[in-house]
């Protein structure tokens, strides 16, 4: 395949991405996404913020629900949490307001620091204590938040920072679903060199998802990245984000899994010739970069593990 196949291939942006971008211009959602941001940021000035799970239930505070005419009590786990449910907030919000900055102002700087933003609040809601394997929370801190590490990655961020939040994602006891485990650990391997386990994860992945032609073509692309086969590479994730263009709701501005791999293969040596808006050359290719400067969110009165 020569270097402008996937290029000629594939359209810089689908009329439905190009709809979405103009409602955001014209009904100034950017401002709502700040507002939620403000709000979640409010939230971490509480005392409260700081609280674990045993804190929560010592205070007394109850969480009911109506069900068939009666008052239930809600068994409480961390994401009933004041400040973890904050940071899931931010990450929605810095994750937005990352695909906005690169897709309508074409700020890829200021895209990168909300994924930092975003994959620093990830690890700060992993590092919370008293996950329980009851209720949603676990969820929250498994590898099915794969595109966190993904934000990581594309951020440029040290790789130290990278490998913890990875390490974090893949702890086994939250680990509930055996695809999302699959399909989390060929990446991080894959990502922090570890070639013969990202293929062997990939394999297990085409087991389990043996008809889903989007997850058969990641898995693929493991295993070309890992093989050094750069054709291969190329097609897989033009594929993948083919795929991406056409699931229903909402459309993606930035196809994080394939931008992610596209970064995996460069770091690689492949040459990835994608570029599109949904995944830029912009944000595939390295870039060195200092995050030191952020005023990262965090709990007016720290975080549990700081006390």
């Amino acid at each position: 395949m020569d270097n402008g196949t996937s290029r000629k291939k594939m359209a810089y942006q689908t009329k439905k991405q190009k709809e979405y971008l103009l409602a955001y211009e014209k009904t100034n959602l950017i401002a709502s996404l700040h507002e939620d941001e403000e709000a979640a940021l409010k939230k971490l000035q509480l005392p409260e913020a700081s609280w674990t799970l045993p804190e929560l239930l010592a205070s007394g505070r109850k969480f009911t629900y109506e069900f068939n005419g009666k008052t239930e009590e809600k068994i409480p786990d961390n994401s009933f949490l004041t400040g973890y449910g904050a940071l899931r907030c931010l990450i929605s919000s810095y994750s937005s307001l990352a695909g906005l900055a690169q897709c309508m102002e074409g700020n890829t700087i200021q895209c990168k620091e909300y994924l930092y933003l975003a994959a620093y609040c990830q690890k700060c809601i992993c590092r919370w204590p008293d996950h329980k394997e009851r209720g949603g929370a676990t969820d929250f801190v498994s590898l099915s938040q794969l595109t966190s590490f993904y934000m990581a990655l594309i951020a440029d961020a040290d790789m130290q920072f990278t490998k913890e939040l990875g390490e974090l994602l893949s702890a086994p006891e939250y680990q509930r679903n055996r695809f999302l485990t699959y399909r989390g650990s060929a990446a991080i391997c894959l990502a922090t060199g570890d070639k013969d386990q990202a293929i062997y994860y990939a394999e297990k992945m085409k087991e389990e998802e043996p008809h889903t032609k989007l997850w058969q073509n990641y898995a693929h692309c493991i295993c070309a990245i890992a093989a050094s086969n750069a054709d291969d590479a190329n097609e897989d994730i033009c594929s993948i984000v083919s795929s991406w263009r056409r699931t229903s709701g909402p459309p993606r501005l930035l196809v994080f899994h394939a931008i992610g791999l596209a970064k995996i293969a460069v770091q690689h040596g492949l040459d990835i010739t994608i570029d599109t808006m949904d995944c830029p050359q912009a944000l595939i290719q390295p870039a060195p970069m200092d995050y030191s400067y952020l005023d990262l969110p965090r709990p007016k009165y720290g975080f549990p593990w700081e006390k």
